[in-house]
């Protein structure tokens, strides 16, 4: 009798990869009775948006059904034809087991989980279903929720730590469970999976009896450095289409973004329902690990992708012409919410190298609420640990070293402070 595999995600468990694998490797997995339907087109090796458009009521709702089909005529007419290709799909692969895989199943009511039920018992014919499901640690998966949004161009950091609970999967899993039953329903702990296996697709073709050895892994790192984030986000919403520009021409290194202790508590509070509910459904346990109190950041490499970004935007012109002060701002403000040490250092940073009022002002707001010590020091904000070097800085030694800061006639110390430091400048001793 033939069986039908679902796995709906759930969101930033590695389903790309798991997906990516199934495509890769079609043929052969046919040979070991299973069937990864392509869906009559190479687009499709996700199946979210086939699915969503023949079992959503309102298929629109997901943003990438409506960019793809934006008018309901595209969609209907994507409706039939999937339909079509996909019946003939399966009947020309009998009798191997199905594998379908979406994450955005995950997203369908009850009334649409029956709807494909319904779809998959009586036009497909296949009574036995048995739907797999990957959680993840809170903590991880709001930062990498985050970064997606954040590369997509749709939401700030800040906003996306803010939504609060990104897990759900209590309504989620109870959902699929009114349809499909308690039993057919294996959900796995995705950190656990990575710290034993290593590889979510690995784990996922395994677990099915397939033979790995000769596999094609597909293999997906989509994080992005904390110096890249900070730029492209704070820009997100002021600036878009400088923010695409960003996207493309500040490169992909410097720091991972790393949950702190202050991230971590407000992600942990938003989901603490759903983690009592994994904990005593599936004995999936989530809490806080050992977090570090502040943010890694590298200055030099932040400042230098500002640079990209101040550059970019006085290519194009116009109005919206940025300087230090406001891509600062902007930057402090989207994550003052979530991480407030790192906006802290940000608005060090960023009245250090443009003495903005606005920065001061935040400065000033920051130390009243003990995030940092320190004081002001001639044209600069320093902090306590700092002092021993602005106070015993040899200015001519440093102008001799770096005969650039003298011929631009600016305050050397506060160049170094604020630039050369980051830079690695020579203080010429």
């Amino acid at each position: 009798m033939r069986k039908l595999i679902l796995h709906v995600g759930l969101h930033k468990t590695g389903s790309s990869a798991i997906q990516e694998t199934g495509a890769q490797n079609r043929s052969w997995l046919k040979d070991t009775g299973y069937y990864y339907p392509a869906f009559g087109d190479a687009r499709w090796v996700n199946h979210s948006v086939p699915l969503c458009l023949l079992f959503m009521n309102n298929p629109e709702r997901n943003h990438t059904v409506k960019r793809i089909f934006p008018e309901d005529s595209q969609r209907e007419d994507a409706k039939k034809q999937l339909k079509k290709v996909l019946l003939d799909e399966i009947d020309r692969h009998s009798p191997a087991d199905i594998l379908l895989s979406g994450e955005d199943v995950s997203l369908l009511n009850i009334e649409e989980l029956q709807k494909l039920k319904f779809f998959i018992n009586n036009e497909l014919g296949i009574d036995e279903i048995h739907v797999i499901v990957y959680v993840r640690n809170p903590i991880s998966l709001a930062l990498s929720g985050a970064q997606e949004w954040v590369r997509a161009g749709e939401k700030t950091l800040g906003e996306v730590l803010s939504i609060g609970n990104l897990l759900q999967a209590r309504m989620k899993i109870e959902a699929l469970r009114e349809v499909f039953g308690a039993t057919p329903i294996t959900v796995y702990d995705f950190d656990s999976v990575v710290e034993e296996v290593g590889d979510v697709s690995r784990h996922f073709y395994e677990n099915l009896g397939v033979p790995t050895e000769t596999l094609n892994f597909s293999r997906r790192n989509e994080s992005m450095p904390l110096e890249k984030i900070l730029v492209v986000s704070a820009l997100i919403n002021k600036v878009p289409e400088l923010a695409r520009i960003c996207l493309r021409e500040i490169p992909e290194e410097g720091s991972k973004l790393r949950p702190t202790v202050h991230s971590a508590n407000v992600a942990v509070e938003a989901s603490k329902r759903d983690m009592e509910y994994l904990d005593q459904e599936f004995g999936i346990k989530y809490g806080m690990g050992n977090y570090h109190q502040e943010v890694e950041l590298d200055p030099f490499l932040l400042f230098h992708n500002c640079n990209i970004a101040i550059s970019e935007s006085k290519k194009a012109g116009g109005a919206d012409v940025l300087g230090w002060a406001r891509l600062f701002v902007s930057m402090c403000a989207d994550v003052e919410a979530s991480f407030p040490d790192l906006a802290a250092k940000l608005a060090v940073m960023g009245y250090n190298c443009s003495r903005a009022p606005a920065l001061k002002s935040r400065v000033d707001h920051f130390v009243l609420h003990g995030l940092i010590k320190g004081e002001y020091v001639d044209e600069l904000f320093v902090v306590d640990d700092d002092l021993p070097i602005v106070l015993g800085f040899n200015a001519p030694a440093y102008l001799e070293a770096n005969p650039d800061v003298a011929e631009a006639e600016v305050n050397p110390v506060v160049h170094y402070y604020a630039f050369g430091r980051f830079a690695g400048r020579s203080l010429g001793l």
